[in-house]
């Protein structure tokens, strides 16, 4: 029996390497035995290529990346190996054992079910999307955003998400910063070498990344490509073919993945048709990460749970699009913008216009099937995705709950005795339609918004 491989690092350490997590264009990415840690080892062993790595580390050693849920390298490894022992938590796996079923595995839409379904990938996109963005927001670029290089909590109904690979890390648009990329999900500018490495490079990354986690098919390689040959693949990816949804286009659809209609909300249609579309030859029409994060994090907050199969869809369909079973009932929690002159909501336009009803600035889905945490973003525009109030519904009933350090209370009616909300659940009977409850995130006297309710019967809009 041979012994386990073993990499050895530059202080001395010995470790042995354990199961592959993960392969990209510079390497594979192992776990080590007994350890919380794992090793990149890279393809190239050359000594022009061990400087520049330890160059490389070097420079994000000094990176402000405090707070960002990055891998950071550790330690070097010692010849005859290159590469580098970085951080990783237990219990994670690579986004791309959500892009495609297992051989052999049985009905594809089983196993999307099973691996948390359509909400939680929208939420971990959604969370992916934020982590790229504060990247982008500290003047860096991530370099080579692919499945295999993010990587995701194993249970299926847990949202943490982790960047391996820092040593992909550089000042966005720096004239050095290359044009590395994992094959599929690099910008056409990087696959036709007319471009370096930017924030937009990142965005046509995460963008495939995202139709592929949702769509389970790559946006850019239709039929015609996968039974072309190998000059066909490299033409879709530098962006010289319409992209597989065109729909002016039709020469390189495909019949891969599930229905559009289903897992892509309107907003996400719209942004990938400009990444895909006018994006592939002109990289400043593509959309950023904000704008990928906040179209996610309100198609997550638009999905119900079916009763029946337990699939999850948006509630615009009214019956479930994999058992057919009619849409559940739910309680739509709208926020609104508060006016503190006028003492009420802010009206969607000006008064001389006319009666209108109030502008909703967020909203969040709950039905009976999932309590709901509503995110500090929602609530606060400098707020964070960490939980800040739960919603339950039960039947009729809605149940509030929070940490009472929050200091939330709720309104019943413009003359009544506000009501704290603490961990025990306080419990609203709700009739059909909009209901006077109203939690306010803010002192009376400053614009801040708040969070009124609506109940929806199951079955109709």
């Amino acid at each position: 029996m041979h012994d386990t491989p073993a990499v050895v690092d530059e202080d001395g350490s010995r470790y042995r390497l354990g199961p592959q997590l993960g392969c990209g264009g510079q390497g594979r990415v192992h776990a080590l035995v007994g350890e919380r840690f794992a090793v990149k080892l890279l393809l190239d062993r050359s000594p022009e290529r061990r400087e520049a790595l330890r160059e490389r580390l070097a420079h994000v050693r000094r990176l402000d990346l405090a707070g960002l849920p990055i891998a950071r390298p550790l330690a070097l490894l010692r010849r005859p190996h290159v590469g580098y022992i970085m951080e990783l938590l237990t219990g994670m796996r690579p986004l791309q054992r959500l892009l495609a079923p297992p051989p052999g595995g049985g009905s594809a839409l089983a196993w999307y079910r099973e691996t948390g379904g359509l909400r939680r990938r929208l939420h971990l996109l959604a969370r992916i999307a934020e982590v790229l963005s504060a990247v982008h927001g500290r003047g860096l670029a991530y370099g080579d955003p692919s499945p295999h290089n993010v990587f995701v909590s194993e249970a299926s109904d847990a949202h943490e998400v982790r960047l391996i690979d820092a040593d992909n890390l550089c000042q966005s648009a720096a004239p050095d910063a290359g044009r590395l990329h994992t094959a599929g999900y690099g910008a056409p500018e990087l696959v036709r070498g007319t471009g370096a490495i930017n924030t937009l490079t990142d965005a046509h990354g995460f963008a495939v990344m995202a139709f592929e986690a949702l769509a389970l098919a790559h946006p850019l390689l239709g039929d015609a490509v996968r039974d072309g040959d190998p000059d066909d693949e490299q033409r879709a990816l530098a962006g010289e073919l319409p992209w597989i949804d065109d729909p002016e286009d039709r020469s390189n659809a495909s019949r891969a993945g599930l229905d559009r209609a289903v897992v892509l909300s309107p907003r996400l249609v719209e942004l990938c048709r400009l990444t895909f579309g006018v994006g592939l030859r002109a990289p400043q029409a593509r959309p950023g990460l904000v704008r990928w994060t906040e179209a996610l994090d309100t198609a997550a907050h638009s999905t119900l749970r079916c009763p029946v199969c337990a699939w999850t869809f948006y509630l615009t369909q009214d019956r479930c699009p994999a058992c057919d079973a009619p849409r559940p009932g739910f309680v739509l929690a709208l926020l609104h913008l508060w006016d503190p002159e006028a003492g009420s909501l802010m009206p969607s336009r000006p008064a001389s216009a006319g009666a209108s009803p109030p502008k909703s600035v967020g909203f969040i889905a709950v039905d009976e099937q999932d309590a709901v945490d509503l995110p500090h973003r929602l609530a606060r525009e400098d707020g964070d995705a960490t939980p800040l109030l739960r919603l339950a519904v039960r039947g009729d009933r809605l149940e509030l709950s929070a940490d009472p350090a929050h200091g939330l209370q709720l309104h019943e009616s413009a003359t009544s005795t506000p009501r704290p909300i603490g961990e025990r659940p306080l419990t609203l009977r709700l009739a059909p339609g909009a209901n006077p409850y109203a939690v306010h995130f803010g002192p009376s006297h400053t614009f801040h918004r708040v969070l009124g309710f609506q109940r929806h019967p199951g079955g109709t809009r």
